[in-house]
C-alpha cells in the first residue's frame, strides 16, 4: 500500500435487530492501525477488552477496545519477519492473560503483560525454523489446561502443553513446556483446530485430544 495510506482495522461487528426475525450487522469502529503493511490477523480477546493485530510489517500492535474509541497500547516487535497469526489463550485455561504470535521467522512467541497494562513482555517462545513458516496456530479447549497447535509450511503440526513449574532459586519460576512433533501433511500447513471436547480427566494431558489441519 501507498506509504500515505492508513491501515485501518475494525474492531468489531455488532448484530442489531432490524425487523423481527432477521439481523444486520454494524461496525462499532473503525481506525488507523499505522501498520506499514497489509494486516494478516487480527483477534479479540475472549472477554471483547483487546484487540491484537498482526502485519506483515513484522509487528503486532495490542488496542484497549472496551471502550467506543480504541486505545493503542503497545507494539510487539518480537518477529523478524511477517507475522500470520496471532490467538489470545482463552478464559478458564488458568494461563491468565497471554497471547501467542507466529511468523515466517518459524517462531512462536508467548506474550504476558507486565505490571504496566502498556508494556508486554515473552514468556515463553518456541523455535520452529527448521519446519518453515508458522501458518496458523490455535489454543486447546480449557479442560486441557494451556495447550496450542501451530500448522508450519514443511506440512508439520506441533502441539505444546504446559508441564508446570519447577522453583529456580529462592524466587525465580521456571515453567515447563512439552512439544510434540507431527509429521501430517507433504505440503504447506495452511490450518490447525481442536476438538471442542475432551475428556474430563485430560487436563495438562495430550492424550484424548482430537486435531483437524489442512493443507
Amino acid at each position: 500500500p501507498s506509504p500515505n495510506k492508513p491501515i485501518k482495522a475494525d474492531t468489531g461487528v455488532a448484530p442489531c435487530r432490524a425487523a423481527p426475525g432477521l439481523w444486520m450487522t454494524a461496525i462499532v469502529s473503525q481506525f488507523d492501525t499505522a501498520h506499514t503493511a497489509p494486516i494478516l490477523d487480527t483477534q479479540l480477546d475472549d472477554l471483547g477488552l483487546r484487540l491484537a493485530t498482526a502485519s506483515e510489517d513484522g509487528l503486532v500492535k495490542l488496542w484497549d477496545v472496551s471502550a467506543e474509541d480504541p486505545l493503542f497500547l503497545c507494539d510487539l516487535d518480537g518477529h523478524s519477519g511477517p507475522v500470520h497469526q496471532v490467538a489470545w489463550a482463552p478464559v478458564g485455561t488458568g494461563a491468565g492473560a497471554l497471547l501467542l504470535t507466529g511468523g515466517s521467522d518459524g517462531r512462536v512467541l508467548l506474550w504476558g503483560p507486565c505490571q504496566d497494562p502498556k508494556r508486554w513482555q515473552i514468556v515463553h517462545e518456541e523455535n520452529l525454523s527448521k519446519h518453515g513458516e508458522v501458518r496458523a496456530l490455535s489454543w486447546a479447549p480449557t479442560n486441557v489446561g494451556a495447550a496450542f497447535a501451530c500448522a508450519l509450511s514443511d506440512g508439520t503440526v506441533t502441539a505444546t502443553i504446559h508441564q508446570g513449574t519447577v522453583r529456580s532459586g529462592e524466587t525465580d519460576v521456571e515453567h515447563r513446556w512439552q512439544t510434540q512433533s507431527f509429521a501430517i501433511h507433504k505440503g504447506e500447513v495452511h490450518a490447525v483446530s481442536w476438538a471442542s471436547s475432551v475428556g474430563p480427566d485430560s487436563r495438562g494431558k495430550l492424550a484424548g485430544a482430537c486435531l483437524a489441519s489442512a493443507a
